[in-house]
């Protein structure tokens, strides 16, 4: 998989955020990468790694203009843009610190209540 057309200074917020790094598979990262439409832009290549719909979709939050392509033996056999779900699950946590989420061992879900 690679994501392509990710917001410069973003690349290693969504690494962390949605856990890419959870895997024995190389990753490949380029930062401030040149781009025409963007001025500079991050890339995250994961291989042998396929993004769900849902993974892809939860990636409008901080890339909406991002492009995932999914690469089988060196070519890609599809793409797709993020597009913004009705629930993020299990990335995000309730920033108020004395949530009661914290301590207790549940899976986090916002709903998303307006698009821009």
């Amino acid at each position: 998989t690679v994501i392509d057309h990710i917001p410069a200074q973003i690349g290693f917020k969504l690494l962390s955020l949605f856990k890419l790094t959870e895997t024995d598979q190389r990753i490949t990262i380029g930062l401030n990468l040149p781009s025409g439409e963007m001025g500079r832009k991050d890339l995250i290549k994961i291989e042998n790694t396929f993004l769900s719909e849902d993974q892809v979709d939860q990636l409008a939050l901080y890339a909406p203009q991002a492009t995932v392509n999914r690469i089988d033996n060196y070519e890609v056999v599809g793409k797709s843009r993020p597009s913004l779900p009705e629930r993020i699950d299990n990335v995000l946590v309730c920033p108020n610190s004395n949530c009661i989420s914290h301590a207790e061992p549940v899976s986090s879900s916002f709903a998303v209540r307006k698009r821009a």
